[in-house]
């Protein structure tokens, strides 16, 4: 769907996904921000469905920090983790039984958080592997440079651009997934621009000419991003 056909609510929730997810910070009160809202709402939750989300996130600070976020999942009743389980927009119901720490933490946390605890590029939500870009860690010119990329951009165009940087790739036999760990203050961003911009002139012949100058504008877009805040 194209920002330009999406409801208010939809185009206000996307905005606040598309920029990303933050590291928790447990030295600050909880508290919903309007982009946790939005998502929430985006999601299809109602007020008083975020408020008890809200109610089983805070009451969890504690643990998350503590890294005990598993154990504190498994003491929940079944109506939390329906609640969680809608507040992360999952399509199966949770089982504790198989998740690991880092599936438990980001059950625990607000939309707009995420703890990528392995630093394997892929965020763990229940037993999910989602894609995050810019990772939660992000340095402050990645998230710069991020931002001056999606400001105004058509979502589809938004989207098509954090599969083009961090879609993960899978094994042959597809039995194991990897992405990239974007969060390293040593990342050498120029040498992965150009491997990027080099994979999608590859494919090329394709895809559309449309689609081929929609690709490179938008890795374009976000290279001159990254030289203007002095990552490439």
């Amino acid at each position: 769907m194209s920002t330009t056909t999406m409801s208010p609510v939809e185009r206000a929730g996307f905005a606040a996904a598309i920029r990303g997810r933050y590291n928790p910070d447990f030295s600050t009160p909880f508290a919903l921000g309007e982009d946790d809202r939005a998502i929430m709402t985006m999601r299809g939750l109602s007020t008083t469905e975020q408020d008890a989300a809200a109610t089983i996130w805070s009451g969890a600070r504690d643990a998350v920090a503590s890294g005990s976020a598993l154990s504190y999942l498994k003491g929940l009743d079944a109506s939390s983790l329906q609640v969680l389980q809608h507040a992360a927009c999952l399509a199966d119901p949770i089982s504790t039984s198989n998740l690991s720490e880092e599936g438990a933490e980001n059950l625990l946390v607000k939309p707009t958080e995420g703890i990528d605890r392995n630093h394997d590029g892929l965020l763990e939500v229940g037993v999910a592997r989602t894609i995050s870009f810019p990772p939660p860690d992000a340095s402050p010119q990645l998230r710069s440079a991020w931002t001056a990329t999606v400001d105004g951009m058509d979502s589809q165009d938004a989207l098509m651009l954090v599969a083009n940087l961090a879609f993960p790739a899978a094994s042959v036999d597809g039995s194991t997934t990897t992405a990239v760990d974007f969060s390293s203050k040593d990342f050498d961003w120029s040498s992965w621009m150009t491997s990027v911009i080099e994979g999608a002139k590859v494919s090329a012949p394709y895809n559309t000419d449309e689609a081929n100058r929609r690709t490179m504008s938008r890795l374009e877009r976000f290279l001159d991003a990254l030289k203007d805040n002095g990552l490439a």
